[in-house]
């Protein structure tokens, strides 16, 4: 069926008729044609908040509960709605400080869980609404809220909830990446929304913990900019304040970086370059994986390879812990994709660990386990595990077993106040794989346990000297992969608040001799941030450092407090030579994180693919094509390059699956096109008559 124009690019002829025929396709399908219709908009840039609230002078609107603070009824800057503000105390401030790039913004202290900042818009005739909204605070500002819904202004819904992430606005330029402060919520599934006269959303403060961990004080302020009620929502689509940069695939020896982030667009950075100063470029806006908040400790699993790229991606949500109720929500381990269709689907949740939160994680030589470390159990535990036979799916953790000691260290719980406020320590610490049965671990009093992962039998093999004066917090890590290094690499990080400093070392462990220390490399420094530019000093020294992982050349990478990373060249090759404060500083991430795990995937063996799977997602599809539309790349084409042959390709091999005998290099009989897909190829080919 071509008929390439060949005086042009005929492949893009081709698309164009595609495309006409796919826009035809979506009026039949009745898929909505316009997408993220404002119903209104709230910039505060027009009659911006601020003042005392109102009570008895002025007046509250007709049914607010005098005597709480609550701002006046203020309309949209665009569309019809309004806006307000309410709070428990009437002694409550508005205020307009600086938006996000804008001059305005509405901003409010005196913070008690349940005040709400309230939006009103009529969706008559509307349908698919969502909202998008930028919301940041203060240090001591509230962090944890919940949107809610109404379309009666008095019995209201929960939608979701969502952590600010006490990011500095400016009125000169947005914040960058976007996503950092950009929060979305879809309320397409609740049709009871759609055509109603009023509805009514709340963004309502949900905890007493404040942006900067502690409790929320009474001068600490949250301020939201940039809110936008729509029609035909696509929570699919970028934040609306400018299109990101589309992620990429990992490739060898990229570096991804687990920042623990509410927000799935935030929570890992995908990031690459040379192992020099400042030789690391996030490779887009966010990454890939989208769709799994909270991925801190990420490992790549040994599918087809060490630590291979083309693996699978396991990513750990440490848990978390109460600060009212004392109760711990144990960690849990997803399996993500590392190859197919970008965005990439959500984690695969694989296993939760009951009543601790997780450290690091490790995937033993021959891909079949997993072990972790438990931050508060202080144990060592294994499960049994299988990769799936596709990348970020199909896998399983199964036979969960623990040690019956505990050789880490476990957290240490506090309470304190009336009521109650309990609190943790936070104690991450390393774990590798010595061989196929046996799990190394480090504990954060510096001594190195051997566990059989069978048995579970935990045996003493010697220590670490560490220096301890005053940490608050301390982590450890571990680096064990013969093809770079006969060594094992140890690495422990802590941090004094009263000096202001942070105690880095990295140990050089000799496995064939009872892990004694052959080197040490010290790595401590003091770490300032002044004007928004953080400091660490001398030169060569790292902020409190959290992970390690080499690349295939033998490149120490260091992920440390404050979203750094800082790289040692040629480690591998120096590890009986290696200075004190030796470090770059590689990369720093936008998004701020105090615990940082990072993993670099390595050259490995890729999986068979379906020939004619342009993503990689594991059948020829309609995706296939955009993708090829759009100029790739092209995964599983037995072509080099993008060429308009490759439009036939993929039309012949339509609807093969990874389960048909379609690997690369196979073929097999091609199922016939559906209805739809027959209406597709007959629009093009009436496209290509001749004039």
């Amino acid at each position: 069926m071509s008929c390439l124009n060949r005086t042009g690019n005929g492949a893009w002829d081709v698309a164009a008729k595609v495309a006409l025929a796919l826009a035809i396709f979506g009026i039949i399908s009745e898929r909505a044609n316009a997408i993220n219709d404002p119903i209104a908009t709230w910039t505060f840039e027009t009659n911006p908040p601020g003042g005392a609230g109102c009570g008895t002078s002025p007046a509250c609107p007709t049914g607010m509960d005098y005597p709480s603070g609550i701002f006046p009824v203020q309309s949209a800057d665009s569309g019809v709605g309004t806006a307000l503000g309410h709070h428990a105390t009437a002694a409550t401030t508005w205020s307009n400080p600086a938006g996000n790039g804008s001059v305005e913004s509405f901003s409010s202290n005196q913070w008690l869980i349940g005040d709400y900042y309230q939006f009103q818009v009529s969706t008559s005739g509307l349908s698919n609404i969502g909202l998008q909204f930028e919301q940041t605070g203060s240090n001591t500002g509230p962090r944890d809220f919940k949107v809610q819904y109404s379309t009666n202004g008095t019995s209201f819904t929960d939608l979701g909830t969502y952590q600010t992430a006490g990011v500095t606005w400016s009125s000169i330029a947005p914040i960058s990446p976007p996503e950092q402060d950009t929060f979305s919520f879809s309320l397409n599934p609740i049709t009871g929304v759609n055509n109603q006269p009023n509805l009514y959303i709340r963004l309502t403060d949900n905890s007493t913990t404040a942006n900067g961990g502690g409790t929320v004080a009474t001068g600490g302020t949250s301020r939201v900019d940039n809110v936008n009620i729509y029609s035909n929502f696509d929570i699919t689509q970028p934040p609306i304040i400018g299109p990101p940069t589309p992620p990429v695939l990992p490739q060898a020896n990229d570096v991804v970086l687990g920042l623990g982030n509410s927000q799935g667009k935030l929570t890992m950075d995908l990031v690459r370059g040379t192992p020099t100063a400042n030789g690391g470029l996030r490779t887009s806006t966010y990454s890939g994986w989208q769709s799994t908040p909270f991925i801190q400790y990420v490992s790549f699993d040994n599918l087809g390879g060490a630590h291979n790229v083309h693996g699978n991606l396991l990513g750990v949500d440490v848990g978390s812990f109460s600060t009212s109720t004392g109760v711990i929500t144990g960690g849990t381990i997803y399996n993500m994709a590392t190859t197919g269709s970008l965005p990439f689907p959500a984690g695969q949740s694989l296993a939760t660990l009951p009543g601790s939160r997780v450290g690091q994680i490790a995937v033993s030589p021959n891909n079949t386990k997993v072990a972790v470390s438990g931050t508060d159990s202080g144990q060592v535990t294994v499960w049994d595990y299988t990769p799936g036979n596709t990348q970020g799916g199909g896998a399983s953790l199964t036979g969960l077993r623990s040690t019956t000691s505990t050789p880490l260290a476990p957290s240490v719980q506090s309470s304190s106040g009336s009521p109650l406020v309990y609190s943790y320590t936070q104690q991450t610490q390393g774990v590798t794989w010595v061989n196929d049965n046996t799990v190394l671990s480090l504990s954060s009093a510096g001594n190195l346990f051997e566990t059989n992962a069978t048995t579970m039998a935990t045996t003493a093999k010697g220590s670490v000297t560490l220096t301890l004066p005053g940490l608050v917090s301390a982590s450890t890590d571990l680096e064990y992969n013969t093809g770079i290094s006969p060594y094992v690499w140890a690495l422990f990080g802590g941090f004094n608040p009263a000096l202001g400093n942070s105690i880095n070392t990295i140990y050089v462990l000799d496995p064939a001799n009872n892990y004694n220390v052959v080197h040490t490399v010290d790595l401590s420094g003091t770490t300032t941030t002044a004007g928004g530019v953080t400091t660490t000093t001398p030169a060569g020294a790292v902020p409190t450092a959290n992970s390690l992982a080499f690349d295939s050349a033998g490149d120490l990478f260091i992920a440390s407090n404050g979203s750094v990373v800082s790289v040692i060249p040629g480690a591998a090759a120096n590890a009986l030579t290696l200075g004190d404060k030796s470090a770059l500083k590689w990369y720093k991430s936008g998004t701020f994180s105090s615990f940082v795990g990072m993993d670099i995937g390595l050259p490995g063996a890729v999986a068979p693919g379906v020939s004619g799977d342009y993503n990689g997602n594991g059948v020829v599809d309609m995706a296939d094509y955009v993708l090829w539309r759009n100029g790739g790349p092209l995964q599983n084409d037995p072509t080099p390059g993008v060429q308009a042959a490759d439009y036939d390709y993929w039309r012949s091999r339509f609807g093969a699956t990874s389960g048909s005998g379609t690997g690369l290099g196979g073929s097999s009989a091609v199922p016939e096109p559906t209805g739809a897909v027959l209406l597709l190829m007959g629009l093009v080919a009436i496209g290509c008559k001749r004039r």
